[in-house]
Formats: structure tokens, C-alpha cells, sequence
């Protein structure tokens, strides 16, 4: 009958003294507790080193031992720092690995002497990287969650190597790939580098651009290699990194080098090669090096191989593997007798 309306903030939250008087006469008075439920309407975050959320609303009181933020899925603010029309949170230490759905809700309640209310908002997660995979030098494909469906929302870089443009969806919300508009292979930069994905998502009452970042390691280069002796291979190239426990280095279809040594840190190694006079495949091989899970394949020309020959007065006749067809890249010497020519 006082026409205060305590549900929609008639008065602000706090200890009343409710009095009564029957014709004027004063009557019995009560002290009364009247909690305004919070209400909700917009919010904005940051992420970083210290995330925080911003939470548009009213009703938050000024204890902050009485408010409670949660967001579904991720977890409790782990310090919250309310105002009566503005609230302030600090999310959890691991907020931007949350693989909860988005959009979740995030919920506030006041708790003040035995009694709560609670408001409810729906809540948009960032997206997130979980992994990503080269497929050739230009062509990437990332998965994570929150990525949406409209590729024309989301925009992918990597520092120091350039965009990957021409988005498309592989998975809806999940998976993606890219094409970079430089060669990942060249790319001159230490690794790892960052990867940012952003999107263009609804926060709060407005539209808004989140960002994930990835460490992104880049795949390893050989610019050329030689044989120090007849069994030690030098390889120059770039990002080996200085840790041989994650290199591995194989000459594919014929046996792994082994014994890896860092030289230079980054930028030569050396390893031990086995006999190649038994591998029979094609020339070129590749020279794969593998750093962590990534490698990359160099052609490596194989040594040639004589299986048999048979011989005339005047000639040779050889048999074998990995002569090449190039005649004068041959030359062809008996001990003690001297070399051929007119080779064929």
C-alpha cells in the first residue's frame, strides 16, 4: 500500500524500520531486511595476464562478501568488486582455456542474511585454439570451439609471417583452414611465434572482436647439407631449436641418421648415417627433419650403388642404382688402371 515496489529497486537494499499506526496512534514497529534482487542487462571483458569481466546492472550492493559471480562451465570470479550499477570481476587464472559451450550463462547472486536472488545472463565465450596443423607450405588448418559458422567473422595471422585469408569451415564452431599468404616454410622468424584468430562476436549489448592466441611452432627449413665424413651429415637450415631430445632427422625409405648434435643452436645440426649402399629406392630421396611434431622434407640425392659389371677388352659394362641419366656427371675409375670416358 506504500506503493514502494522493492522487486523493480523502489528503494535500495538494506535495514528498514517498518512502522505501523492504527487511527493515528502509533503502533508496533518491525526492523525489516529489503533485498532488491540484483538485475543484469550488459557486460564487457578482457583477457590477459589479468582477466576481468565488467557486469552492467543494478542492485549489486556494496559488500562484496555477499556477491557471488559464476560463470556456467568455466567457474567462480575469484574476486569481485561490486557498485550499485556496476559490478567488476576477476575471472579464473585459466579463463581462456575454458572449453565450455558459448554461449553459456554467467550468473550473480547477493546473499544477505540467509536469503539470495540471483540474476542470469547469457554469456558469449572467446574462442579458442587447441590445435592447428600445416598441411603444405601455405595451407593451414586450425580446430578449437567457439569459432561460430560465418567465416566472414573470423581473421587469422601469424606474427612475422603474414594473414591466412580464404577462411573456410571444415567443422561448424570447430575446425578450420586458411591459406597464408606467404610460404610457412620461408617465413624468417623465430619460433615459437604467436597465432591470433579473432572473431567478431555479440558481447553485451554490443558486437565486439575476441581474440585467441596460439604459440605457434614453426616447421623447420634446410637450405642445404653435406658430408663433414662418411658417415657424419651437417645440415643447415632454421628452427631446429637447441634440444635434440625433439629432433629427429631420416633419410625416408632408407634408415634414420642418428647421434643428433646441435652445432648452432637453430640453425645446423649434424647426425650419424648408417650405409646407404643398401637402399635401392629412387634418387632423390628426402631428408626428413622432424623438431617436435613438424618436419620438412628435402630432396637428398642417394649415392650410386653397383650391384655387377661385365667387362670386355675395351669396355665396361655397369650395373646398379642411382646413376642419374647425365652421362657427364659420371666418371668411372679402376684402381691401377685409370678412368673410362665415352661413358654411355
Amino acid at each position: 500500500s506504500s506503493g514502494i515496489n522493492a522487486e523493480y529497486g523502489g528503494v535500495e537494499s538494506g535495514v528498514y524500520d517498518l512502522h505501523f499506526f492504527v487511527a493515528g496512534i502509533p503502533g508496533p514497529s518491525f526492523r525489516i531486511n529489503v533485498m532488491n534482487p540484483p538485475t543484469v542487462y550488459s557486460y564487457d571483458y578482457r583477457v590477459g595476464s589479468s582477466p576481468m569481466m565488467t557486469i552492467l546492472g543494478s542492485n549489486f550492493g556494496n559488500n562484496a562478501s555477499e556477491v557471488t559471480v559464476d560463470i556456467e562451465g568455466c567457474g567462480p570470479c575469484v574476486k569481485v568488486v561490486p557498485g550499485f550499477w556496476e559490478l567488476t570481476c576477476y575471472l579464473p587464472p585459466d579463463f581462456e582455456n575454458c572449453i565450455a559451450p558459448s554461449p553459456t550463462n554467467v550468473s550473480v547472486t547477493i546473499t544477505d542474511d540467509g536469503a539470495s536472488a540471483t540474476a542470469i545472463m547469457p554469456f558469449n565465450l572467446p574462442p579458442i585454439v587447441l590445435t592447428y596443423y600445416v598441411l603444405n607450405g601455405t595451407q593451414l588448418q586450425i580446430e578449437g570451439l567457439r569459432f561460430g559458422t560465418d567465416p566472414t567473422d573470423l581473421a587469422v595471422a601469424i606474427v612475422e609471417c603474414g594473414a591466412c585469408d580464404d577462411i573456410q569451415f571444415v567443422e561448424p564452431d570447430s575446425s578450420i583452414t586458411c591459406i597464408m599468404d606467404t610460404n610457412i616454410y620461408e617465413c624468417n622468424t623465430t619460433s615459437p611465434t604467436p597465432l591470433y584468430l579473432s572473431r567478431n562476436m555479440v558481447i553485451g549489448m554490443g558486437t565486439e572482436t575476441e581474440l585467441a592466441v596460439a604459440s605457434f611452432r614453426l616447421p623447420p627449413s634446410v637450405s642445404d647439407f653435406y658430408f663433414a665424413n662418411s658417415t657424419t651429415l651437417v645440415i643447415n637450415g632454421n628452427r631446429f631449436g637447441n634440444d635434440t631430445s625433439h629432433i629427429s632427422v631420416w633419410i625416408l625409405g632408407c634408415s634414420e641418421c642418428t647421434n643428433v648434435a646441435i652445432i648452432s643452436p637453430d640453425t645446423q645440426i649434424s647426425c650419424q648415417i648408417s650405409d646407404l649402399s643398401q637402399c635401392l629406392i629412387p634418387t632423390p630421396a628426402l631428408l626428413n627433419v622432424h623438431v617436435y611434431s613438424y618436419y620438412t622434407s628435402t630432396p637428398f640425392p642417394l649415392p650410386p650403388i653397383v650391384t655387377y659389371f661385365n667387362t670386355t677388352q675395351s669396355s665396361v659394362l655397369v650395373h646398379g642404382y642411382h646413376f642419374g641419366n647425365n652421362s657427364a656427371d659420371l666418371v668411372v675409375t679402376v684402381d691401377g688402371c685409370g678412368s673410362g670416358n665415352a661413358i654411355e
